[in-house]
């Protein structure tokens, strides 16, 4: 994966358990975003947490990707949004003869 152009605040990684991990070197920024990194936050997101600008994070998560010690998670798709199931509870309360609450 070739994350040296383009936006990738975005993309979420994961830290990749492998036995020889204690065998390489890390820089301040790659062991900072490797601590931040748990398959859940955005990079932009763990960006801001850490204090660390977006090329930081960009050449620290290239390090970190060739090394094989991360790996992008898959995008998860949302199938309903919070406003729709806002309007379903709503509608749901309105059918069942009790007041929506707000």
């Amino acid at each position: 994966m070739d994350i040296s152009s383009g936006d990738i605040s975005a993309i979420v990684f994961k830290r990749v358990v492998r036995e020889d991990a204690a065998e390489y070197s890390f820089d301040a920024q790659m062991l900072k975003l490797f601590m931040e990194l748990d398959g859940k936050r955005s990079l932009a997101v763990i960006s801001k947490k850490a204090g660390l600008k977006m090329s930081t994070v960009r050449e620290a998560a290239s390090k970190l990707l060739k090394l094989k010690l991360i790996e992008q998670v898959a995008e998860a798709i949302a199938i309903v949004d919070a406003d729709f199931m806002d309007t379903l509870k709503r509608e749901l309360s309105l059918a069942i003869g009790l007041w929506p609450q707000s």
